[in-house]
């Protein structure tokens, strides 16, 4: 037996023997059966968002359009509809449809108890603009990045009343939509927008922020940027190397993207688990032979600090290989949460497919539904960009936890009890093998 192996084994067995001592097999199943309802309950809210924000068969992803107002004419101009001017407080005569007609987009979620206030014009001609008190949910959609940094300038310096704003967003075509909370765009199918677990599910656990990208998305098109006001967070809304729109315009195209997707999800899939392995073995190595090295030293009574300066030197080489995966996954996914949560997903699955993944089983069924589970995942990351993947991660790791917690109690516990697992045998045969 390999000396890695003999560890892991009586890691699996510790672990294995832990859970028993904690929970009782009934407590376990019980577990086992939430962690199911969990899951499917999170796939079902999943579907349900998918067609009602970002289906174009089903959704309400073109909802935005019915605050806009349509083209004015040469001859008598047409002022947006519920909308208002951002750099002067007037309304805002430009064309609101046409995607060059403005460079900021300002979109205030208003809810039902709105306290509005009243601001006079800086020319003191006209009626006070009315504007909402302090909104929470404020975002801004922008042309070029550029313009969300001058915003970001302009409202430090109006928050700031010792600084003078060095320029103003007077030039800028800015426009205003003041959305209600209550409005059909935020519409649950089958649930609506008045149910208040719905209306708390999306104020306080969701946000409205891939709702509104997708209603963007379908105005404008793939492009621009995305910014939420209140966490000053940044979305890049230009496709990546995996564009649907170019890979809609010919069968060819469209047939060449799938491949890519599959292509990169298998490549993403074979890298990630053999790091995670690699760096898993290593570090369990080096361990092993540090606490020798230990032992040793303290029992001849030697100076332990070069020993200890060594193994520190020794464990920096992993610094950059973790970097490096990281911002690789930074620049795949664009999302830096996203990113780390699915490497914290490899990382759970493939240590337990390392340590704990034993008996005939679990060998022959957990590395393919593992497979199938970051599968599914990215081929609905990858085919729709603005689509609601967290909820979908957050799916999918349910079900992982819920396939671990299945094979230990059903393959892994019996086997390690009936001693088909041990110390002289750590791993069971394959189908077709003898014992």
């Amino acid at each position: 037996m390999e000396e890695m192996d003999e560890v892991y084994l009586r890691m699996h067995m510790q672990l294995l023997q832990w859970l028993q001592r904690v929970c009782a097999r009934k407590t376990r199943l019980r577990l086992e059966v939430l962690l199911f309802v969990l899951a499917s309950h999170l796939v079902v809210l999943a579907c349900l968002l998918h067609v009602s924000f970002v289906s174009d068969a089903f959704g309400h992803s073109d909802c935005l359009s019915q605050y806009y107002a349509p083209p004015p004419s040469a001859s008598s101009p047409i002022r947006p509809h519920n909308s208002h001017n951002g750099s002067d407080g007037a309304q805002s005569s430009a064309s609101s449809t046409n995607p060059s007609a403005h460079l900021l987009l300002r979109i205030q979620i208003v809810p039902e108890q709105a306290e509005w206030i009243a601001v006079e014009s800086k020319s003191g001609a006209g009626p006070p603009d009315v504007h909402y008190k302090d909104p929470q949910t404020s975002f801004v959609y922008a042309a070029h990045r550029g313009l969300l940094s001058l915003l970001e300038l302009h409202n430090d310096a109006k928050r700031d009343r010792t600084r003078t704003p060095s320029f103003s967003l007077k030039d800028v075509p800015f426009v205003t939509l003041y959305v209600p909370s209550s409005s059909a765009c935020f519409d649950l199918k089958w649930v609506g927008a008045s149910n208040p677990l719905w209306k708390w599910f999306l104020e306080h656990v969701l946000g409205y922020d891939t709702i509104l990208m997708n209603q963007l998305a379908k105005q404008y098109g793939a492009k621009g940027f995305f910014y939420r006001e209140s966490l000053k967070v940044i979305t890049d809304m230009n496709y990546g190397v995996f564009n649907p729109v170019d890979a809609a315009k010919s069968w060819l195209l469209f047939v060449a993207l799938k491949f890519k997707v599959l292509h990169t999800i298998v490549f993403l899939f074979f890298i990630l688990t053999a790091l995670v392995a690699f760096v898993l073995t290593e570090t369990q190595k080096r361990m092993l032979t540090f606490t020798e090295l230990f032992q040793n030293r303290s029992q001849l009574q030697l100076p332990i600090a070069n020993l200890v300066l060594e193994y520190f030197a020794q464990s920096l080489m992993f610094v950059p290989i973790l970097v490096g995966m990281l911002f690789f996954l930074f620049e795949l996914y664009k999302d830096q949460l996203l990113a780390f949560a699915v490497l914290s997903m490899m990382w759970m699955g493939e240590s337990f497919s390392v340590i704990s993944v034993r008996s005939r089983l679990s060998q022959a069924y957990f590395p393919p539904l593992f497979f199938g589970l970051f599968a599914i995942f990215h081929l609905y990351f990858f085919a729709f960009p603005f689509g609601f993947s967290y909820v979908v991660f957050a799916a999918m790791a349910m079900l992982l936890g819920l396939l671990t917690l299945f094979f230990w109690n059903n393959f892994e516990i019996p086997a390690l009890n009936h001693g088909q697992i041990s110390l002289r045998r750590p791993r069971e045969g394959g189908f077709g093998m003898s014992g």
